[in-house]
């Protein structure tokens, strides 16, 4: 800059000079000679001797190094205060102000290594010359170079001499001890800044009442680094520097670098003698791999790890280790361009860009392999993949090296593209049998997060090798609250829309990201067109967000918390400290999660729900393998290797099938291993190109059978699926989500006879439209066996036996008409066809017959049917994942028989409903079962809008009883012989408490209690234990019980304890006579709250009451850790089932009547004890006993050790 400064100078001082005038004092004949600029600064009556100052070399020198040193320190301050404030020690190098390139410098720390390789001999050379160049103009004034020029030139030639020579060294770091205590005025200030608290504020102004509880906390992880392993070449060290900022990897990627740097390396081979031996010749190998260990490699970890550097820095490493390239398949096009345009950004600063070729697939791969150049590294899409790199021949030479094969973000791999991923995998193994030479192992390395249970079996069956599994995170990650959308409610009880929760971040100026969870639904991004006006502060990378938005199925939106582990990593850390967490919303429907959220840590259901959703690996229908098969012979292929990866029989008939369309011909190889000539069978098309079309990632058929939904306002192909599921999936009148935005399917319109020579592609045309409104098709269902002969298999799940029945055939869908309905949901509009559409493909189908065994009672009415349908259609995307519309339910008629129908809607199938019945069957019944049971209120309206697809059906006429009933019959063991039926209970008048009898053996029913009135807020709770007397009309036995309280009364609870806990709060105090006045406090706080409960088990008990009691309370699993003084709330601890044995004695003495006089007493060694009056009514004199609550049942005191026993908590004396 000092030196552009003073040749702009140069250049402007004659035309300034020539504006000067002359003062009298100064001498005529020296004023030619003197310059504009030495003439303002020098131009005095005092210092006229001085000029001009081409006379005075050693004055001139003196004056310019005076002045370009203040300009130099003056253009420093300006740059690092306009573009270097902020700069870090550990910058990546796209985070730097351009003008670092200038001087070679892609760090904030040192010159690059090819900058000072090329430019430090020329400094060198440079230095002496400048030197003697100012001897010399220090003895001869006047004489070149000038003084300024020489001055501006040191300062070039010397700065970037230091800036050669020396490197920044890295802060150091503080220890505890120097660090002050921080006060507590910075503490406040942190927590004012904290998102939670922010958004707290702002959205009190737009909502006032609202009420915002943290009931999840999640704590932050500290980043663990390792050093780079031994086999790593220096130059992708330096590479990964450049890219991240970094000098050593997270321990996840070192474990994996130092995995795929022991598969393979060289060693010196052993001397041979004068005349060689055959085993000296040709026994010794200098390339030895990794034994005992596959070297295949699943890195299961969540968004924001490294996941994609790691790749990188893989596939930097087997080229600059053993030469070898690598192929990187993706889901789609944009993703393969970003991915290499990534590794170009990371190979700028290295000299390894001139000789590593990255190649895209369907844009610059065919224009390489024209040239005759074989690319170091392949990115390709599934269609481009199949296309140009498995189906040309000039890839033979890029297959022979393969080395890496990278399936980034598998999970993002479903449906349809599943199925071609898996078939192209397989076509890729077979294809690396025959072509691949190289002495090292082709390796495959895929990335995915833990979207569902059972990810590493899927991915193994789906690439088609077994795979060793990397699981840890050695990422850093900050502290996050989980928030539920359904918590965000305002003074009022109502909800707070997303729109008011995105418009609060604006107001707040938070950061926010809105996403759709699930591995099917991500890439679409909702606050793009729905929330389009408040996306001020909008992030589309959740690490740069403060507030998380997920929406979802209830197990996808759970799957997606643990996914965004790192969100907010990327915040600034002067506007959110490292101590404020990061805020999730949660916000799933709320029916899913009044019905899936299990508050108890010993529920019956937790574990199934907790595994949601699963992970089920398709299977191609035979149409897809046929495909696949045909493209693959489009070049040589090794029988053997097809029998293997195609299947035996498959191959087999295929080929005797094309006949004369395919050439054979016998080669003999060497064995490697054995020495052995064998003979090898490749088979090839005559043509000697692929059969039939290019595939499709979302269509199993070919083009001519395809459907392709057209934007009408732009008239861009929004997606392509199936034409014979088309309008099943997409009828008239619906409206769907998409990447570019919402639309809704338009009318068909005839158009004229479409010429036989043409395409007939179907086309569906859509268009963009606003608000939030959805859609619920009418559909009745049919099904068509043909030749199959159905046979069924009766299924035992518990109960009485289920006959079911897995068939391929004809599926016949008639839409009737399309419900319409705005958020709530509320209903708009109704549209009934004038002729149902009809559509016909075939498939595979799990039939449930509807009718248990033959001593069963009578077949559950059509009533009873359609909710029990609608339950099925409402977890099936839950339980299954990226399912939404890849398989259904629905009632269908089989030979006389009324049954339950999961089928595919995949053309041939794809493998949920085959899943479902060999696997998932009592599973997706019991989820049903919790759906009938815990559906109550407004989001039992639901199930009815969103869920039911019956024509014409009345919710009023529903018997969900008798669904129930049904179920109970199928998963539950038979029940006793029937007792007497007791009376019926008295129907509870209002809103806010509804109890419901039990159906099945041991069940006493279901009482739920919601203060406002709202049912999306419960938490639902079972209670089972033994009971000693026959109650609610079941003999002795085990029982259960089911109560559902609302979310904020349990949270409203434990504050209320806490407030009353004062010191204690935090303390595990046990229950004496110091604590014994604040415990009391808690159990009277909360015995209004237990009123209802104890009031319905005095009806459904009886005289066995207290005994009932005791026996529930009992059999409440005591947990291992201390209890806090405020987390022993009796209405806390029924609804979580978390207590110690102090809590269960409180518990005890909230549930039991005034009558029986329940206090707590303390044994002989210390031991809590219950003393209960069980003879009130009577006046026994010895009805007072003593009974240990440790569980499982309840344990009576002998009479010596319970008179002994000192009084810490008498609830009598009231």
């Amino acid at each position: 800059m000092c030196v552009a400064l003073y040749l702009l100078g140069r250049a402007l001082d004659p035309l300034l000079a020539s504006l000067l005038h002359r003062p009298t004092w100064f001498p005529e004949a020296a004023w030619a000679e003197v310059g504009w600029f030495e003439w303002k600064l020098l131009g005095r009556p005092w210092a006229w001797g001085a000029l001009p100052l081409a006379e005075h070399p050693g004055l001139a020198l003196f004056v310019h190094v005076v002045v370009w040193a203040a300009v130099w320190a003056l253009v420093r301050l300006l740059l690092d205060w306009i573009w270097a404030a902020g700069l870090r020690w550990s910058e990546p190098t796209r985070g730097l102000p351009g003008y670092f390139a200038w001087v070679g410098s892609s760090t904030t720390r040192r010159a690059d290594k090819r900058f000072r390789r090329w430019l430090g001999p020329i400094v060198t050379l440079l230095v002496p010359i400048h030197v003697l160049a100012g001897m010399r103009l220090a003895e001869n004034p006047g004489s070149l170079p000038a003084p300024g020029a020489w001055v501006t030139a040191g300062l070039l030639l010397w700065t970037t001499a230091f800036h050669l020579l020396v490197t920044g060294r890295p802060p150091s770091a503080e220890t505890a001890e120097d660090e002050p205590d921080a006060p507590e005025d910075d503490e406040q200030q942190d927590w004012r800044l904290a998102p939670l608290a922010r958004l707290r504020e702002a959205v009190e102004q737009l909502r006032p009442g609202v009420q915002l509880e943290a009931l999840e906390h999640r704590g932050a992880a500290q980043g663990r680094r390792a050093d780079f392993p031994a086999a790593i070449a220096p130059l992708v060290r330096e590479i990964f520097e450049d890219l991240t900022g970094e000098q050593r990897p997270w321990t996840h990627q070192a474990e994996l670098l130092e995995h795929l740097g022991e598969l393979w390396r060289m060693e010196a081979g052993g001397e041979r003698g004068e005349v060689p031996t055959l085993q000296e010749e040709r026994g010794g190998s200098i390339v030895s791999q990794a034994q005992g260990s596959t070297p295949h490699a699943l890195v299961l970890a969540p968004e924001g790890s490294g996941r994609t550097t790691l790749t990188l820095l893989a596939a930097l490493h087997v080229f600059f280790d053993r030469g070898a390239t690598s192929l990187i398949v993706v889901r789609d096009r944009g993703d393969a361009t970003r991915w290499a345009k990534t590794l170009e950004r990371a190979l700028v600063g290295s000299s390894a860009r001139w000789n590593v070729l990255v190649s895209v697939a369907g844009e610059d791969l065919t224009s390489a392999l024209v040239a005759d150049r074989t690319p170091a590294i392949v990115v390709a899409d599934l269609e481009a993949c199949e296309s140009e790199v498995l189906c040309d021949t000039r890839t033979d030479n890029f297959l022979a090296r393969l080395g890496l094969i990278v399936a980034d973000d598998v999970d993002g791999f479903t449906g349809v593209a599943e199925m071609h991923l898996q078939l192209c995998i397989r076509r890729l193994w077979a294809l690396l049998d025959r072509l691949h030479e190289a002495p090292y192992p082709a390796a495959l390395l895929a990335t995915a997060g833990a979207g569902a249970s059972g990810m590493d079996a899927w991915a193994k069956h789906v690439l088609a090798v077994p795979m060793r599994l990397f699981g840890d995170d050695g990422s850093p990650s900050r502290e996050r609250v989980l928030l539920r959308r359904r918590d965000l409610v305002d003074g009022v009880g109502g909800d707070i829309p997303l729109a008011v929760l995105a418009a609060a971040c604006d107001l707040a100026e938070l950061p926010w990201h809105l996403r759709l969870a699930g591995d099917g639904k991500r890439t679409v991004r909702r606050a793009a067109f729905d929330l389009g006006d408040l996306r001020r502060h909008h992030r589309d990378d959740p690490r740069a967000a403060a507030i998380v938005i997920v929406e979802g199925t209830y197990p996808d939106v759970r799957r997606e918390a643990d996914r965004l582990a790192h969100a907010g990593v990327d915040l600034d850390p002067e506007a959110f400290p490292e101590r404020s967490p990061v805020v999730l919303v949660l916000a799933p429907p709320g029916d899913e999660e009044m019905v899936l959220h299990e508050e108890a840590e010993d529920a019956v259901h937790r574990e199934l729900v907790a595994s949601l959703p699963r992970a089920v690996a398709l299977t191609e229908p035979r149409v897809v393998r046929q495909r696949h098969f045909d493209r693959a012979i489009g070049r040589e292929q090794d029988m053997r290797a097809l029998r293997e990866r195609f299947g035996g029989r498959f191959v087999d008939e295929t080929v005797a099938q094309l006949g004369p369309s395919l050439r054979l011909r016998e080669v003999l190889h060497i064995d490697p291993l054995t020495d052995g000539i064998l003979p090898q069978t490749l088979v090839c098309a005559v043509k000697e190109g692929a059969l039939g079309q290019p595939i499709d990632a979302a269509c199993v058929s070919d083009s001519s059978s395809r459907a392709e939904i057209v934007d009408a306002g732009t008239s861009e192909v929004l997606l392509t699926i199936d034409a014979a599921v088309a309008r099943a999936v997409y009828p008239p009148g619906r409206i769907f989500i998409h990447p570019r935005g919402r639309f809704m399917v338009l009318d068909a319109h005839e158009s004229a006879a479409p010429d036989e020579r043409l395409d007939t592609r179907v086309e569906i045309r859509a268009e963009q439209i606003g608000g939030r409104e959805r859609t619920t098709s009418d559909r009745t269902l049919a099904i068509e066996l043909g030749d199959a002969t159905l046979h069924w298999n009766d299924r035992q799940l518990g109960g009485r036996r289920l006959p079911v029945a897995l068939i391929q055939g004809r599926v016949i869908e008639r839409i009737h008409g399309v419900r319409r309905f705005a958020p709530g949901p509320t209903m708009v509009d109704q549209r009934i066809y004038e002729r149902p559409l009809e559509l016909r493909y075939g498939t595979d189908a799990c039939l449930i017959d509807t009718a248990l065994a033959a001593a069963a009672p009578e077949r559950p009415s059509e009533d009873a049917l359609i909710p029990l349908a609608a339950a099925l259609r409402m977890v099936l995307p839950g339980y299954l994942r990226a399912a939404t519309e890849l398989v259904d339910v629905d009632l269908v008629d089989v030979d006389g028989r009324r049954a339950l129908c999961v089928f595919d809607q995949t053309p041939g199938g794809s493998g949920f409903a085959r899943h479902v019945c060999e696997r998932g069957l009592r599973e997706l019944l019991e989820l049903a079962r919790m759906v009938l049971e815990r559906c109550v209120g407004a989001e039992f309206v639901r199930l009815r809008h969103i869920h039911d697809r019956a024509p014409d059906s009345d919710p009023a006429r529903w018997r969900v009883g008798e669904a129930l009933a049904w179920l109970d019959g199928i998963l539950d063991a038979p029940p006793p012989p029937p007792a007497a039926d007791d009376d019926e209970p008295p129907d509870l008048a209002g809103p806010r408490i509804e109890f419901t009898p039990g159906e099945g053996a041991g069940d006493l029913g279901r009482l739920w209690i919601s203060r406002t009135g709202r049912t999306d807020d419960l938490v639902w709770t079972r209670h089972s234990w033994w009971s000693p007397a026959a109650i609610g009309g079941h003999p002795r036995g085990k029982v259960f019980f089911d109560v559902a309280v609302e979310r904020p009364a349990i949270a409203a609870a434990r504050r209320r304890a806490m407030s009353l806990a004062g010191q204690l709060v935090l303390r595990s105090e046990r229950l004496d006579l110091d604590s014994s006045e604040t415990h009391e406090h808690i159990l009277a706080a909360d015995r209004s709250a237990l009123e209802p409960i104890r009031a319905r088990l005095a009806q459904l008990c009886g005289d066995a009451l207290i005994e009932s009691i005791l026996a529930l309370v009992a059999a409440i699993p005591i947990s291992p850790r201390p209890m806090t003084v405020a987390d022993r709330g009796p209405l806390v601890v029924l609804a979580r089932r978390r207590a110690d044995l102090d809590a269960k004695l409180l518990l005890a003495c909230a549930l039991l009547p005034v009558e029986a006089h329940a206090s707590v007493v303390t044994g002989p060694d210390e031991q809590g004890w219950l003393r209960v009056d069980h003879g009130h009514s009577e006046g026994e004199a010895g009805s007072v006993r003593t009974w240990a609550l440790d569980g499982p049942r309840p344990v009576l005191v002998d009479n010596e050790p319970a008179q002994r026993a000192t009084m810490v908590l008498d609830l009598g004396a009231e």
